[in-house]
C-alpha cells in the first residue's frame, strides 16, 4: 500500500488532539509531541489570534450609570466570551446540543453541561476547555464574576 505524508499546523494538530476523534488524535501525535500539543496558552495569545482571524473588534459603548461591581463582572464575562471564541472555533452552542458553562454553587466553582441555552452565559464545546478558562481567571476575576 502506498503511503503519503501530510502537513499540519500546530494549531490544527492541537484541535485534533483535543477533539473526540481518536484517529485524528493519533495523527496529531505523529506530527507533534504530546508536550507541544498540551502547551498552555495565555490570554494575550488568545486575543492576538482572535484579532488576526478577524473575530475580535474594538467597540465603544455609551453605557452610563453602571455600578463598579457590574463593570468588573462585564470585563470578566468579556474575557470568558473571548476565551470561548478561541477554544470553540466555528462551534456555536445550539438548543438541543450539549454545551459546557462555568457555575458557582456554595462557593465551589465548576463546569456544568446542558443542552439548552442560558441567557448571557459563555458556552464551551468541551468540559476541558471550560476548565482551562477557569484556570485562566484570577481569584479576583472569579469573585467579580459570581458577586
Amino acid at each position: 500500500m502506498e503511503k503519503r505524508n501530510i502537513s499540519i499546523s500546530l494549531e490544527k494538530a492541537k484541535e485534533w488532539y483535543e477533539g473526540g476523534n481518536i484517529t485524528l488524535k493519533q495523527l496529531a501525535l505523529e506530527a507533534y509531541s504530546e508536550e507541544e500539543l498540551k502547551e498552555e496558552i495565555a490570554y494575550p495569545d488568545i486575543l492576538d489570534k482572535l484579532w488576526r482571524s478577524g473575530k475580535l473588534v474594538t467597540c465603544q459603548t455609551s453605557l452610563s450609570g453602571i455600578t463598579t461591581s457590574s463593570i468588573e463582572k462585564i470585563k470578566v464575562l468579556s474575557k470568558l466570551y473571548n476565551i470561548a471564541a478561541y477554544f470553540n472555533g466555528d462551534w456555536v452552542p445550539t438548543y438541543g446540543n450539549d454545551g459546557y458553562y462555568i457555575y458557582e454553587a456554595h462557593k465551589v466553582i465548576g463546569v456544568a453541561c446542558n443542552n439548552y441555552l442560558l441567557s448571557s452565559v459563555p458556552y464551551f464545546k468541551s468540559k476541558e476547555d471550560a476548565q482551562k478558562a477557569i484556570e485562566m481567571l484570577s481569584s479576583d476575576e472569579l469573585d467579580a464574576l459570581f458577586k
